[in-house]
């Protein structure tokens, strides 16, 4: 089978890059599928996670400046290749439109890796307060064969027909085992607004003052989007919070 798999990037450490890099990698190597890799959003950074060479990656960040340029790109990259599967993991308006700039194509399948709340808050109050987000997002997708999300409480928000669940896998076997002897609560994610990093501090406000003892451990790439650390210091939480930078071997900090 050949499958034309779009997304933004693949250059990041993020949970995203790990899963969607994990599973090309099963599919070229395990399956045996023939994968084509299109990444649009490309930061052009070494890649944090191995892809194999299997998977011939074609990276057009460069090369179109507009959603027509995008449109022509991504037509030549499909008219030159007799794909089965064309997958598209892209959170932004250029992949809602994604069918509707390939008349004549397979089965096409939206991925949805950030709950659709996120792009409905980053548009207008005003449209907002019209469903204008919300009916976009209904009638765009509806060309989509598929539309895949990360859990049951996600796919009652789409309310689509076409829309399944299909969550996140482990890509790691953990052998280590854990004392349970460190008083560690550990939170691993980028620091955006939908992992309610705000939430959770206000949260660890409340227990730290019954269990002074314990540690919160924040492994995630800071953003300016998120200030996670002026935060901690609002809530004076220096002596009970820990920022730790992304680490490739998270399964070491699970098993503390």
């Amino acid at each position: 089978m050949k499958l034309l798999y779009i997304t933004t990037r693949i250059d990041g450490m993020g949970g995203l890059q790990r899963v969607v890099v994990e599973r090309l990698n099963y599919w070229a190597t395990v399956a045996q599928h023939e994968i084509v890799l299109l990444t649009t959003n490309s930061k052009h950074e070494s890649l944090y996670f191995t892809l194999t060479p299997l998977v011939k990656h074609i990276d057009i960040t460069d090369s179109y400046k507009s959603i027509f340029q995008y449109r022509k790109r991504l037509r030549n990259v499909v008219k030159t290749q007799n794909f089965d599967v064309i997958l598209v993991s892209d959170n932004g308006l250029k992949s809602m439109l994604v069918p509707y700039f390939l008349p004549k194509v397979p089965p096409v399948i939206y991925e949805r890796h950030v709950t659709k709340y996120a792009t409905i808050r980053s548009t207008s109050k005003i449209l907002q307060t019209f469903k204008i987000p919300h009916l976009m997002l209904y009638f765009l997708v509806r060309r989509y064969t598929k539309v895949v999300v990360l859990s049951n409480s996600e796919k009652l928000f789409w309310n689509h027909n076409n829309c399944v669940v299909i969550p996140n896998f482990i890509s790691f076997e953990l052998s280590l085992k854990s004392h349970h002897h460190n008083k560690k609560v550990l939170f691993v994610g980028r620091h955006s607004y939908q992992k309610g990093l705000d939430y959770l501090l206000s949260i660890w406000k409340i227990v730290e003052k019954e269990f002074p003892d314990w540690k919160l451990f924040i492994y995630g790439k800071e953003t300016e989007e998120v200030p996670v650390r002026n935060w901690i210091q609002e809530q004076d939480l220096q002596h009970s919070v820990v920022l730790k930078e992304p680490i490739g071997t998270i399964e070491e900090a699970y098993a503390e």
